[in-house]
């Protein structure tokens, strides 16, 4: 009895081992099954990361491109923008160096030529006012004081032969046949004829030379003081212009 209560707890033990083995197995088994099937759920899953991950990767590849080539189309549009600015702008710098550097040319070159003007006028002044030229205008207004007083002889003596013309014209008209048959008609025709030459050659000195030399003396001196006075008047006057035209020019 006492070894079949042993061979009965032995049967019993044994048996619980095997059930507890075969647990264990089956357990075993069922946990690779599981692990199977969550690795095939697991690259499953990470196969459609991967899809998903390269769809997404594409789609953003084509956002960004659209996005770049919008951005370098915008870019290329400022750039243009900002270069043709650019250009307008330093083209109206140039513009307007070129207008002040012709500008300050063209005042330049009035001011070297008023400055040769009033170099030429001032020589001209110069050699007017040169003691040869002096002596000259001194020669020429001594020569029409003599010819002045000439010709204001020259008119007294031809109105006292007119006059003394018209006496002898009326002695002629008042001769008595006495005084005739003594000789003073002919005597009074010498007289008269002695005047009228003495008159014609009088008035002929006082036209054709006295009068002639005095109106050329009075034209070269006029010449003279016309110079000189246009001398004067353009050595002022283009002074004048030419420190105007220095101070529009500082102003500029």
């Amino acid at each position: 009895s006492a070894v079949l209560c042993q061979s009965a707890m032995r049967m019993f033990s044994a048996k619980l081992n095997l059930i507890s083995k075969r647990l264990q197995h089956t357990w075993a088994v069922n946990q690779s099954r599981w692990t199977a099937v969550s690795i095939r759920l697991s690259w499953k899953n990470l196969r459609i990361y991967i899809y998903a991950r390269k769809i997404q990767s594409a789609v953003r590849r084509k956002l960004a491109k659209t996005r770049v080539n919008l951005m370098q189309c915008d870019m290329t549009k400022a750039a243009l923008q900002i270069q043709s600015m650019w250009r307008c702008y330093y083209a109206c710098l140039q513009r307007k160096q070129m207008l002040h550097d012709l500008t300050v040319d063209r005042v330049c070159h009035k001011i070297r030529i008023i400055t040769s003007e009033v170099s030429y006028w001032k020589q001209r002044l110069q050699d007017l006012t040169q003691p040869s030229n002096l002596k000259f205008r001194k020669d020429l207004e001594r020569q029409k004081f003599e010819l002045e007083a000439k010709q204001s002889e020259l008119k007294d003596k031809i109105v006292v032969l007119e006059s003394n013309y018209k006496e002898q014209l009326e002695i002629q008209q008042q001769l008595t046949p006495r005084a005739i048959e003594g000789g003073w008609e002919e005597q009074v025709g010498i007289n008269l004829n002695n005047t009228r030459e003495e008159v014609t050659r009088a008035k002929q000195e006082l036209i054709f030379s006295v009068r002639k030399k005095l109106l050329n003396v009075t034209e070269q001196i006029d010449e003279l003081q016309l110079e000189e006075d246009e001398a004067v008047f353009n050595v002022n006057d283009l002074s004048l212009r030419r420190q105007v035209e220095q101070n529009d020019l500082w102003n500029f």
